[in-house]
């Protein structure tokens, strides 16, 4: 989490957006994440899949067009690691903006109620 923190202060520019199938290990078991939520609101998003793309079970963590990590099933180890080759993810990303664009916002950053 301070990595995190560290990261998304360094100014508006920078920002962390992050797309589940399920939330509810991150609202139960993620207490400063979710603090984190509230305190950089537009720089760190969550949304949750619809139920017609939680069959999905690759998984990759961008970094930015020339980085990233790809799990190809969340349930094997099996992966591939891209250093500096905006070639081989750039289609991790477009596939990554349409899961962003066809998933819900969810978790809010504050909580409201009585």
């Amino acid at each position: 989490v301070e990595a995190i923190e560290d990261f998304l202060a360094r100014g508006p520019d920078q920002r962390l957006r992050i797309v589940l199938h399920d939330i509810d290990h991150v609202e139960h078991y993620c207490p400063r994440l979710l603090a984190l939520r509230g305190r950089f609101m537009q720089r760190l998003e969550f949304r949750q899949t619809t139920v017609e793309l939680r069959h999905l079970r690759d998984a990759h963590l961008l970094a930015d067009g020339r980085h990233g990590a790809i799990r190809f099933h969340m349930g094997q180890a099996r992966g591939k690691h891209v250093s500096d080759d905006p070639v081989e993810i750039a289609p991790r990303w477009r596939r990554f903006d349409d899961l962003w664009d066809m998933s819900s916002s969810c978790l809010p950053a504050t909580r409201t109620g009585l």
